[in-house]
């Protein structure tokens, strides 16, 4: 139970370090579909944050998993809210380069092991700070540690699920396979921003937020543009190639990708809130709304007279709020932490 709260946090943690700085990417896609105004609104939000020292950041997310019940699965159900200070330390080194706090609540339902608690963060000085929900009691890791520890994990779980086989070929054999150059060649050059329909934006209604009035775009990502397009089916024509001469045992998986690709359907979007006073992006909120439909692959194997099969939706959603921005101050470290070392993380269990 404990980990499964854990990569919670994580994942939630990270989510939440992807979209701010995705929100300031300079790049052509910030003013498709916008007039000339408001393309200088958007722009000139994403230089502003060149001034976004610190602020308080509080954040909601939801995840649904629903449709399943033709294969015996429940509604999968994650809620999590958090809120805490985050301030940039520019001064700092390469691992240490903010420092933050949050203090989140969360649960989780339909997996049949149904939780709820509450869980804090910091991240201080390089060190990341976590407390432990059932004792109050706050341990510590070096962001390098536990960076290794976390890349040395996933090394290991891959290395499991992948590898191994006497049949697949090794990384030399691999990397001269000529199927792959020609993989690597293809991905080198497929642009999924280019592609007719995949990625629209609009202005939406201004509204009343945090004492001014609220400029809002949203990104449109269209999945179905994106998978049925030509320029996608020619990627996943190529790995396929490539997966069936490199290694026998990718090819099996290389079989199903195109049949997946015709199975995911939705869209996501990205929606960008900016203070008509100060310039600021207050807001930050990524949807998705996207279907998984097995039909198709049960066809074969089910009986005629089998129920239909509904497509599995997963609905997300990820709202981030920016307050008291540049007036916010640093958080400390917590008191009687204690730290852990790499080799004391590693053999950490439960």
């Amino acid at each position: 139970m404990k980990k499964q709260w854990l990569a919670l946090i994580v994942v939630l943690a990270a989510l939440m370090m992807l979209v701010i700085p995705a929100a300031a990417q300079e790049n052509d896609l910030n003013c498709v579909g916008l007039s000339a105004d408001d393309c200088q609104i958007v722009t000139d939000a994403i230089a502003q944050t060149e001034e976004l020292q610190s602020f308080t950041q509080s954040y909601s997310f939801e995840l649904s998993i629903t449709g399943g019940d033709a294969m015996g699965m429940s509604a999968v159900s994650i809620q999590s809210e958090g809120s805490g200070p985050f301030v940039a330390m520019p001064d700092g080194d390469a691992m240490a380069p903010f420092n933050m706090g949050l203090d989140m609540t969360g649960s989780i339902s339909g997996t049949g092991d149904d939780m709820s608690g509450s869980f804090s963060m910091a991240v201080v000085d390089g060190i990341v700070y976590f407390q432990n929900p059932e004792t109050g009691t706050w341990g510590g890791v070096k962001a390098e540690d536990l960076f290794a520890v976390l890349a040395e994990q996933m090394g290991s779980m891959m290395g499991g699920t992948m590898g191994g086989g006497s049949s697949s070929s090794s990384p030399e054999e691999m990397l001269n396979n000529p199927a792959v150059g020609q993989l690597a060649m293809a991905a080198m050059t497929f642009d999924p921003f280019a592609i007719d329909g995949f990625i629209s934006q609009a202005r939406g209604d201004d509204a009343e937020l945090d004492g001014q009035t609220m400029y809002a775009f949203t990104h449109t990502f269209d999945v179905d543009a994106l998978l049925t397009s030509p320029e996608f089916q020619e990627l996943v024509s190529a790995g396929s190639t490539a997966a069936m001469e490199a290694s026998p045992d990718a090819a099996q998986m290389a079989m199903l990708a195109p049949m997946f690709a015709q199975m995911v359907s939705g869209e996501v979007t990205f929606t960008r809130w900016i203070g008509a006073d100060d310039g600021f992006a207050h807001r930050l909120v990524v949807a998705a709304d996207v279907n998984l439909d097995l039909s198709a692959m049960m066809a074969g194997s089910s009986s005629s007279d089998a129920p239909e099969m509904p497509p599995i939706n997963l609905s997300l959603n990820l709202t981030v709020d920016l307050t008291n921005i540049n007036d916010t101050a640093s958080p400390v470290a917590p008191e009687g932490a204690t730290i852990r070392t790499r080799d004391e993380m590693m053999n950490m269990g439960g």
